[in-house]
């Protein structure tokens, strides 16, 4: 009997309170398969609380518009259909509560290649999620 391909998605959370589910791009998959096999009790945890870049709208002309969500929850399906999350991540210990200096280190791994108008929405919503760990913090 032939197995299912399995694939990992991840579920997020926006800004504006709003939640989607996204397929991990194709780069994070395998090494994420290899951690499970070898976590198998904590690899749901591995990325809970990571700022990821995620497209918002169908690709148009290889463009589209990306924003900066929070895993909430990763899972696995046996179909390969949604929109795909970007590769660029950083863990939740690289950005909640961290220094200004560390945020701004982020940043530039979230921007590195994307249209100006993107790299702007990216900015602001990092340092609106950077605010917000500031704020539950205190």
């Amino acid at each position: 009997m032939v197995r299912e391909k399995r694939y990992i998605y991840i579920k997020v959370e926006f800004l504006n309170g709003t939640k989607g589910d996204y397929l991990l791009p194709r780069d994070l998959q395998s090494p994420m398969w290899y951690y499970i096999s070898h976590n198998k009790s904590d690899w749901r945890e591995l990325l809970s609380g990571a700022l990821i870049n995620v497209p918002i709208r169908p690709y148009v002309n290889h463009e589209t518009t990306i924003r900066v969500a929070k895993i909430d929850a990763q899972f696995i399906k046996t179909r390969n259909k949604g929109m795909r999350a970007r590769s660029q991540f950083i863990i939740r210990n690289n950005w909640y509560q961290v220094s200004l200096k560390q945020l701004i280190l982020s940043r530039r791994f979230l921007r590195h290649d994307f249209s100006l108008k993107n790299k702007f929405l990216i900015t602001i919503d990092l340092l609106r999620w950077w605010s917000r760990s500031k704020w539950k913090g205190k």
